[in-house]
């Protein structure tokens, strides 16, 4: 790896603690490269949110369900921290870089799950604000030892999302900031508490 400084922040897409956070930790690195976990598919529709058509598909439709539930119990609209540091990266003149994987390709490779499993996964989601007997706080940024379980169960019981989700998004944004560690000396990468691990991990840098 070259030697430019790699700062991952892990946020919560629905938790105001993390628009704030995130902003404030940008203010604070000053870094000359803010990557985000986007791609500029997803960025437009951030901008302009509306519910996915019927060409979409049903996993796009049962993913925009979850997150509006979520948003509505956070009373934060889901990516608000993504947008968050875009503007703060605006404001302080650092390059932005959307660096996660394609949307289409994501649901393209889901809609080749058998339909049981989507729901199996939907299913999980919509209880997963309380894991075993611990009461998540949404509004919070979740500690690392819960997403861990999470992961953990995600990993075993739900293979194929999990490399969809998880794996294969991890290795495509640590492929990207490989490439922007070669021109920049102080990058901040902005991506949700369930990349964190597995970024460090690929990148060699511990999350901070």
């Amino acid at each position: 790896m070259p030697r430019a400084k790699i700062i991952i922040i892990g946020t919560s897409h629905i938790s105001p603690q993390s628009v704030e956070a995130t902003r404030d930790r940008i203010l604070r690195e000053q870094p000359d490269c803010v990557a985000i976990e986007l791609d500029p598919i997803r960025y437009r529709a951030l901008q302009h949110p509306q519910p996915p058509s019927i060409r979409a598909g049903a996993t796009a439709w049962l993913l925009h369900t979850l997150q509006n539930r979520l948003s509505k119990a956070t009373g934060v609209l889901p990516g608000s921290e993504m947008l968050a540091a875009i503007n703060t990266a605006k404001e302080i003149g650092a390059d932005i870089v959307l660096i996660d994987m394609s949307i289409e390709r994501i649901l393209a490779e889901m809609r080749a799950v058998p339909m049981m499993r989507k729901f199996s996964m939907l299913l999980h989601l919509l209880v997963s604000a309380t894991f075993g007997q611990k009461t998540v706080n949404l509004s919070d940024v979740p500690d690392e030892r819960l997403v861990r379980q999470v992961l953990r169960y995600m990993s075993k019981k739900m293979p194929d999302f999990y490399k969809i989700l998880v794996t294969e998004r991890n290795a495509y944004m640590a492929k990207w900031v490989r490439e922007l560690a070669k021109k920049h000396k102080k990058i901040v990468v902005v991506v949700g508490m369930a990349h964190v691990a597995g970024l460090s991990k690929l990148l060699k840098v511990r999350a901070k």
